[in-house]
Parts: structure tokens; C-alpha cells; sequence
């Protein structure tokens, strides 16, 4: 998991409009798991696959590129239209939930 996924996290309870008490609880709490930071060699990888798909969802990129520096073999998402053209450009197997 990345820094990134926490801000995701707030953000999307945030937007579903879940009081400040809860998603400050929920925060923490993901800010205790194992948290890897992004680092300019996963920015650079990510900017790769943001031009090979048109600069659009740079984030989706990001994680893409975290979980291949984190030799993971595959990536879970329910975000379909994204990661289908992402999957041309990475050896992870991503499944679309």
C-alpha cells in the first residue's frame, strides 16, 4: 500500500460526505499498516505508462508502478476502463473486480 492509497481513501469518504471524526479514525488507521512511500523511480515509471496512455489517471499509473517495484504479480481494481489500457503496458496481471 502506498501514501497515496491513504489520500485516495480520504478523499473518496470525504466525497461520500463521512464526518471528519471517522475518516480522521479511518486515516490513522491505514497509516499504520506497512506504507511504502512513492519514490522518483516509481514517478518515472509512471509517467512512462501516463504517455503511453495519453497522460490521463497519472495516480492509476503510479500504483501501477509501485506494485512493480514491489514485484507484486498482480493488481486488484474495480476500475476496468483505466487499467485495461494500462495492462498493455505492464507485466503485472491486473484482474478487474
Amino acid at each position: 500500500m502506498s501514501t497515496l492509497v491513504i489520500q485516495e481513501v480520504g478523499y473518496g469518504l470525504a466525497r461520500y460526505e463521512v464526518a471528519n471524526s471517522i475518516i480522521s479514525q479511518e486515516l490513522e488507521y491505514w497509516n499504520t499498516l506497512n506504507v511504502k512511500t512513492i519514490e522518483i523511480t516509481n514517478i518515472t515509471r509512471a509517467l512512462y505508462l501516463a504517455q503511453q496512455i495519453g497522460y490521463k489517471h497519472i495516480n492509476d499509473c503510479i500504483h501501477t508502478a509501485l506494485a512493480e517495484s514491489l514485484n507484486c504479480n498482480r493488481f486488484y481494481t474495480y476500475n476496468k476502463s483505466d487499467y485495461k489500457r494500462i495492462q498493455k503496458h505492464t507485466d503485472l496481471q491486473i484482474i478487474i473486480l
